[in-house]
């Protein structure tokens, strides 16, 4: 009998032995999830604070064509920030936007001619097209004096404004 007890006593230590280990196998693996959890929670957070981030900041590119109106107030606001009055815008005339080259933008102009108006006017409207939420940019400036034998400070100015509209190439179109 004896014989018999030493016998379930050391079937009872194996089991109880076994079960310590794989109960602390079990433990590791769970530790080791937790920790990649807490890892990929930590990721997620920084995720979703770059998203807040960009959500702040203006869009890079439109999603649709504006009217023209849209434009047009944005640089008649834009003009008047810069003390230049409607009487010295003389155009605004859209374009036809163009493809940047092959990509999934395409470039929308707007020509704006004004006359007579002051460089600090000019740089104004400039500053407050760029932190409009327009996101009018400034392509290019042409500069010329009313007359050729005025030295004031006026000028007439055509400028040349863009946005960008994001519009993807479908490659899935096949020409026949």
């Amino acid at each position: 009998m004896n014989n018999r007890k030493f016998y379930i006593y050391v079937l009872l230590g194996v089991s109880m032995l076994v079960s310590v280990l794989l109960s602390y196998s079990f433990m590791a693996g769970r530790k080791t999830a937790a920790s990649r959890t807490q890892n990929d929670l930590q990721k997620c957070g920084q995720i979703v604070e770059q998203m807040q981030t960009l959500q702040q900041k203006p869009r890079l590119a439109s999603d649709h064509e504006r009217h023209s109106s849209e434009t047009t107030s944005l640089i008649e606001r834009a003009a008047g920030a810069g003390g230049i009055s409607s009487g010295s815008i003389k155009q605004i005339t859209p374009q036809q936007p163009g493809r940047i080259k092959k990509t999934s933008y395409k470039e929308k102009p707007t020509s704006v001619i004004m006359t007579g108006i002051t460089l600090r006017q000019l740089v104004t409207m400039a500053q407050s097209l760029s932190g409009d939420d327009g996101n009018l940019s400034l392509k290019s400036i042409k500069m010329t004096a009313p007359d050729a034998n005025d030295t004031g400070d006026k000028w007439d100015v055509e400028l040349v404004l863009v946005y960008l509209i994001y519009d993807p190439i479908d490659t899935l179109k096949k020409e026949f």
